[in-house]
């Protein structure tokens, strides 16, 4: 009988011919599903419709298969029983479809409702079957295999790190091209040799070349140098000069591991906290990163192997790294790393010294352009020099990372949009902005995690860039596809630091090592304190052009200044200390004089708070009255935020002669608004007004620059008082629409 099921599952086999995807769910003639998918065999690799039939009458002599059968029918152990063979079965059907070992397709968990290819894909970590990548962290929540620890958010990383591990070998294309490419760069030395000999290192490295590419081989070769120092740590500390990096990533070795990273990161004593002080506290934690990869690049290659031990002594070791990786290395490096930055010097470049090197760039880049021309097209020391100039010229206007503007594409720059965009947007800019919108010239670059960054070009850079570019094919390969192409590689472009810290030289500036493009973008961010950017939008604007999140632009890049520190909250300090804060109730930290604080001695405050006698109590009372009457201003001006014109005359009127008659004392006069005054803001702000929105303080002040009638309004009464009076405008505009409705 199971031969028969056998023989026609084979024949009506619907996973061949083998394809670059994955079949679609099958639909009848009528819609209704149709029931054709097979299952894989762990034991035989054939492909069965009713794969836990085949098991019980083919392989019940299997160990796996005898406890699932010892285990009641239908329980929740027996079906999460039969799931794990049918996913392992599975799993390992797919990795010699994927690695060509085997014809057909590969078989996924849920099948798409649409064709898709075998990309899309991913293996859970946990039950081994295959899903889809955008569905990977749904499904890791409801997996029954997963445990308390999984990590939603980095499961498709793990996902990638196991599924390169089962179909990798370190003796496959890619471990030659890793082998050929980053192994023959590398320094001669014990390193090397450990980590040619290594097959973990291998896979890892291959990984490592194939998502940064050809370009990044430098961050590759730091990466596996990293990890053969460690290599060469761990084999000296558990004296077996024969292990492997597979052989301390089991559960036995963490330990040892653990120790080999304190010795490689050269522990100093202790922190301030009594922590453990690491000399070298950020290679700790990249050591831990790695680590966690090699892990899952084991479990890969254990599963493909079919040896369950190493996948065990993986899983086992990862679950210890999760645990204690934190409290015995990660958490006294972070601390090292924070007790670094405690009274460090501010480390922002001199203004003068930004003003001394535009002005040395512009020079040296006019005199440079005309000496080319006259030269003949094959001097490449000029050409270089001027790319040097022109890089650094666009990395301190723009407060670019020199990396990023050193990588410009030359198609990016002949390329970049000319348009100056649509005739509704510049009719909204200021004169000065239509201005420079006709002055400069904007491309696009790819950034930091791989984002797309903004360069603003000036028209000297342009000019200078022009004349690179028309002596550019008798100095450059013409297979260099960058801007700042390197004259002696047909791949390599020149580096932002090398000539900044060159030109930063031969400027004559007073700190020339402060003269960074960090150090520039943390000015930026630093001195923009200074420019009143009352919106986030503003904010997000700058933050977007440097390239980063407004989270990390208020972290990282704005410096605590400590004339801020100085300035501002000392002097908070001091009202808070000599007990004066009620004398300044309701007013900001600008409008503190040092004179109003240095003037009130101490004596006499304690004089009056240990003797207050009836001249204080008049005092003090008529003090708190001036307060309540300021609180009744401060009401009435709520008030008349949601009445018209005319209630707040009468409303006002009542307030006026209720406080006269309470304090016998004479009122400011209410200056009225005149006809003239309400048809401006009528006409400016029409659209707060039909569009019953109250305008913002920043709304007002771009009217105030646009016309000068509105600036006297806004110096005689302020933006509070023509707040108030266009939202009781926009009120008297909104009954009177709502008359016109009723009438008709």
């Amino acid at each position: 009988m199971a031969t028969d099921q056998d023989e026609s599952d084979e024949e009506i086999d619907p996973m061949r011919p083998s394809t670059d995807h994955v079949r679609a769910v099958s639909k009848k003639e009528d819609g209704g599903r149709k029931y054709d998918k097979r299952q894989a065999c762990l034991f035989c690799g054939g492909l069965f419709a009713k794969i836990s039939s085949h098991l019980q009458n083919i392989h019940h002599d299997e160990a796996t298969v005898c406890k699932i059968l010892a285990k009641p029918k239908n329980s929740e152990e027996r079906k999460k029983g039969w799931q794990e063979l049918r996913n392992k079965g599975n799993f390992h059907h797919n990795i010699a479809v994927l690695t060509g070992t085997k014809e057909g397709n590969i078989v996924v968990d849920r099948r798409p409702g649409k064709e898709k290819g075998k990309d899309c894909f991913l293996p859970c970590p946990s039950c081994l079957a295959f899903i889809l990548k955008d569905d990977l962290w749904r499904h890791s929540k409801k997996c029954r295999f997963a445990d308390s620890q999984s990590n939603e958010k980095t499961i498709k990383k793990q996902a990638t790190l196991l599924l390169h591990g089962s179909t990798s070998s370190s003796e496959n294309e890619e471990g030659n091209k890793f082998r050929q490419v980053v192994l023959e760069g590398m320094k001669k030395d014990e390193v090397l040799d450990m980590i040619t000999h290594d097959k973990l290192l291998v896979l890892l490295g291959s990984k490592l070349l194939i998502k940064n590419g050809h370009e990044r081989v430098s961050n590759v070769r730091q990466k596996i140098r990293e990890m053969g120092r460690l290599l060469q740590v761990l084999t000296k500390t558990a004296e077996e000069s024969s292990c492997t990096m597979s052989d301390f990533l089991t559960p036995e070795k963490f330990d040892v591991v653990v120790c080999g990273v304190k010795k490689l990161c050269i522990l100093e004593g202790e922190t301030v906290r009594g922590c453990d002080k690491y000399e070298r506290p950020a290679l700790a934690l990249k050591v831990g990163h790695t680590l966690k990869k090699l892990a899952q690049i084991k479990i890969g290659q254990a599963l493909r192997n079919h040896d369950e031990k190493e996948r065990t002594d993986a899983e086992n070791y990862l679950t210890l790294h999760n645990d204690e990786w934190c409290e015995k290395v990660s958490s006294h490096a972070i601390s090292t790393l924070s007790e670094r930055k405690f009274n460090n010097p501010d480390i922002l470049p001199l203004t003068e010294d930004i003003v001394c090197l535009r002005k040395y760039l512009l020079e040296e880049m006019k005199k440079v352009q005309v000496e080319l021309n006259k030269q003949p097209s094959s001097d490449t020391s000029t050409w270089r020099y001027l790319a040097q100039l022109a890089l650094c010229r666009v990395c301190v206007f723009n407060r670019r990372r020199g990396g990023e503007v050193g990588e410009m594409l030359l198609t990016s720059y002949q390329e970049r949009n000319m348009e100056q965009g649509s005739k509704e947007l510049i009719s909204c800019l200021e004169p000065i902005e239509k201005k420079l919108m006709e002055r400069l010239q904007l491309v696009d670059i790819m950034g930091k995690r791989k984002r797309k960054v903004p360069v603003i070009l000036t028209a000297d850079m342009v000019e200078a860039l022009d004349c690179l570019n028309s002596h550019r094919s008798a100095v450059v390969s013409p297979a260099n596809k960058y801007l700042f192409a390197a004259l002696s590689t047909s791949n390599g472009h020149l580096k932002g630091w090398d000539a900044l810290n060159m030109i930063s030289q031969k400027a004559g500036l007073q700190k020339p090592q402060l003269m960074r493009t960090t150090n520039l973008r943390k000015y930026v961010a630093t001195v923009s304190q200074i420019v009143d950017m009352g919106s986030n939008q503003e904010l997000e604007w700058l933050a977007s052009h440097m390239g980063h999140s407004l989270s990390v632009h208020r972290e990282y890049y704005r410096l605590q200044e400590k004339t801020l520190e100085l300035a501002k909250v000392s002097k908070l300090l001091m009202v808070v200390d000599k007990g004066l804060t009620y004398k300044y109730a309701g007013r900001r930290l600008d409008q503190i004089t040092l004179d109003e604080i240095e003037d009130v001695s101490e004596e006499p405050n304690q004089h009056e708070t240990e003797n207050d006698g009836p001249a204080d109590e008049e005092e003090h009372a008529e003090m708190t009255y001036e307060k309540d009457d300021q609180a009744e201003e401060e009401d009435h001006a709520e008030m008349t935020y949601e009445k018209d014109d005319q209630a707040e005359e009468e409303d006002h009127a009542e307030i006026d002669e209720g406080c006269t008659r309470k304090k016998k004392k004479t009122v400011a006069k209410k200056m009225p608004w005149t006809q003239e005054e309400k048809d401006l803001l009528k006409k400016k702000f029409h659209r707060s007004i039909s569009s019953r929105t109250p305008p913002c303080k920043n709304d007002i002040l771009v009217e105030c620059r646009k016309d000068e009638r509105i600036k006297k309004i806004f110096d005689c009464r302020g933006w509070l008082q023509m707040k108030y009076i266009i939202w009781s405008l926009a009120q008297q505009h909104h009954k009177r629409c709502q008359k016109l409705l009723d009438k008709r």
